[in-house]
C-alpha cells in the first residue's frame, strides 16, 4: 500500500509538472496591458458607486429634514 501511495504522488506531480508545459503564459506586455485594464475598470467602477452613494445620501437627507 505504501509503494501504490508513492506511484500515485509521483504520477500525481508528474501530471503538473504536464499540464503547466500546455499553459500559454502572458509575455510582459499583454500582463502590463491586461494589468492596466484591470485597474481603469476598477477605478471607473469605483467612481460609479462613489457618485452613487452620494446621491442616495443626499436623497435620504433631503427625506429626513
Amino acid at each position: 500500500m505504501v509503494a501504490q501511495n508513492k506511484n500515485g504522488k509521483k504520477s500525481f506531480f508528474k501530471g503538473i509538472k504536464a499540464e503547466m508545459k500546455k499553459i500559454s503564459w502572458p509575455t510582459k506586455k499583454e500582463l502590463i496591458n491586461h494589468t492596466t485594464v484591470v485597474l481603469v475598470a476598477c477605478a471607473i467602477m469605483s467612481g460609479i458607486f462613489f457618485v452613487f452613494d452620494k446621491g442616495c445620501e443626499s436623497l435620504i437627507q433631503l427625506i429626513i429634514k
